[in-house]
């Protein structure tokens, strides 16, 4: 039953003051045509005239940074295309319907071919409005229906001028997209913070890992050494990584290949096979495949406990998870290797950083055959060389880099959280379901 002061349209219930608007009787739209036959081989890396393509939306927005320059011939070539703050833009080729907004525009600009330029005719609607429109649900169903069943990947503009779509007066537009435009400001500075946090790390861990950098309280007065990583400190030792290892056969293991692991070995009860998903995702919940208790009796130096170092070995290579308390029994399976390390001589913790970094990813495409770091293997794992300090300091160091991945999760936390606030901001503010006004 549709509530009162509401219509039930194609779209959704939608407030009954609000007014239907098209594209092709209340925009202009327009775009560089054909005939004009602008190349990349004009496109220029500096210049007075910045020609936008799609590649440099960011977030909504024109990434001035990105983008190429072109002629003032080129530019004073359509006049109906040269951008202004408040355009609204959409891309028509490629990944077509991915829309941005002009703003803090302070050289002239033009288009590419792969661009439409929206502009309201008779202030029939806001641009803001629109971009967020273009950006939602409605405008996600529209392309379905055009391009449904069809391999072509464009925006004709034949299609796009039938696209409506509902608004109620200007001065609510204002105001929605006014709101909706914070939410952005706000998603904008998480991102800035986080890549700024990023920076630091890499910055941190560059220093740190090399010792060029000591924590206080570590190597007072000691001087530096050259060796096969350059310069190290003095009181810092280069190890094989297999002379960290617990001692016994099995310290350094790959999971089971070939008829070992049988996929009719597989059942879907019993002893849990872990994969590399468990170590990409940094999850022992995930993966649905099991083994009998003979079978896994057989396998069972390939069985996984608590502590147990893991490495991705295909594909991804290089990715590491350390075996959390509470997890459910089992194995591992052949893409993943498994470290038994001897925690007094090497932190865990800050393997995983080492494996983040050139100190063993060069090492890794110097050893691995032919240069192509297709795969690992326990010989390659065996060679790694590590510039160590004692122990104390590599569990400091491991610290701070825990630290500033702590800060960054709660970032990327807070960023997922308001992205989500944002879509349901949309859903509300761009039906009519919550009105500001």
């Amino acid at each position: 039953m549709v509530r009162a002061g509401f219509t039930q349209t194609e779209f959704d219930e939608i407030p009954k003051d609000w007014t239907k608007i098209s594209i092709g009787s209340d925009a202009s739209l327009n775009a560089r045509i054909g005939w004009q036959a602008l190349t990349t081989n004009e496109y220029e890396t500096s210049g007075d005239y910045y020609l936008v393509t799609g590649t440099d939306f960011i977030g909504g927005r024109v990434n001035w940074d990105t983008c190429h320059f072109i002629s003032k011939w080129r530019y004073s070539q359509d006049k109906k295309i040269q951008l202004k703050n408040g355009d609204v833009l959409i891309t028509k080729d490629g990944t077509i319907g991915k829309a941005g907004y002009v703003e803090d525009l302070y050289l002239p600009a033009t288009l590419n071919s792969g661009v439409f330029v929206i502009r309201p005719l008779e202030n029939k609607f806001v641009p803001l409005f629109l971009y967020y429109t273009l950006t939602s649900r409605v405008f996600d169903e529209f392309l379905n229906r055009i391009t449904a069943g069809s391999t072509i990947t464009h925006l004709y503009q034949k299609d796009f001028v039938n696209f409506e779509f509902y608004a109620p007066e200007v001065k609510e537009q204002e105001e929605i997209a006014e709101a909706l435009s914070d939410v952005d400001g706000l998603i904008s500075a998480l991102e800035k913070q986080i890549a700024k946090k990023k920076d630091i790390k890499a910055a941190a861990m560059q220093q740190l890992l090399t010792g060029k950098k000591r924590l206080p309280g570590f190597g007072g007065g000691n001087g530096y050494k050259q060796t096969e990583f350059g310069l190290i400190p003095e009181d810092w030792e280069i190890f094989d990584l297999a002379d960290v290892m617990q001692s016994g056969l099995n310290s350094i293991k790959i999971g089971p290949f070939g008829s070992a692991l049988k996929a009719e070995f597989l059942t879907k009860t019993g002893y849990k096979v872990y994969g590399q998903e468990n170590v990409f995702e940094s999850n022992m919940e995930l993966g649905s495949r099991y083994i009998c208790d003979e079978r896994y009796q057989k396998l069972k130096s390939c069985k996984l406990e608590c502590g147990d170092f893991l490495i991705s070995m295909m594909g991804t290579i290089g990715k590491t998870f350390i075996v959390p308390h509470n997890f459910d029994p089992g194995i591992m399976d052949s893409h993943l290797i498994r470290l038994k390390i001897n925690s007094t001589k090497l932190c865990p913790n800050l393997l995983t950083y080492l494996f983040k970094s050139p100190i063993i990813f060069k090492q890794i495409d110097q050893l691995s055959v032919g240069g192509i770091m297709d795969g690992l293997s326990s010989k390659i794992i065996k060679s790694l060389l590590l510039p160590l300090p004692r122990i104390e300091e590599q569990r400091a160091i491991a610290e701070i880099f825990m630290s500033m991945d702590d800060e960054l999760k709660s970032l990327i936390a807070r960023l997922t959280k308001t992205k989500m606030i944002k879509q349901g901001m949309m859903q509300e503010l761009l039906t009519g379901k919550t009105r500001l006004i």
